[in-house]
């Protein structure tokens, strides 16, 4: 798989993990948040500072994968890593 797929995979994980931060953290639990364009600003940053690390993730812990199963584990191991980490620097 070319690199250049590798990174359109790796926006699908960043995005949906995005999504459900905005939901609980901007929108309080609800899709509210959508309708302000401040927070749309906001999605776009996070998601532009997540997909290179899905994407290095992709790149050199899943070399061997391939297609939609690759995408699979990343979003498996990632999304959790990355939702401690979050977590453990804010608290």
């Amino acid at each position: 798989m070319r690199p250049i797929q590798n990174l359109a995979l790796a926006f699908l994980p960043a995005a949906i993990l995005v999504l459900f931060l905005c939901y609980i953290d901007e929108g309080l639990y609800s899709f509210r948040w959508m309708f302000d364009w401040g927070n749309w600003i906001v999605f776009v940053i996070y998601t532009l500072v997540l997909v290179p690390v899905f994407w290095l993730m992709m790149q050199f812990m899943f070399r061997s994968q391939t297609g939609i199963k690759k995408a699979l584990l990343v979003s498996a191991v990632g999304v959790p890593l990355i939702l401690v980490v979050l977590f453990g620097w804010v608290f």
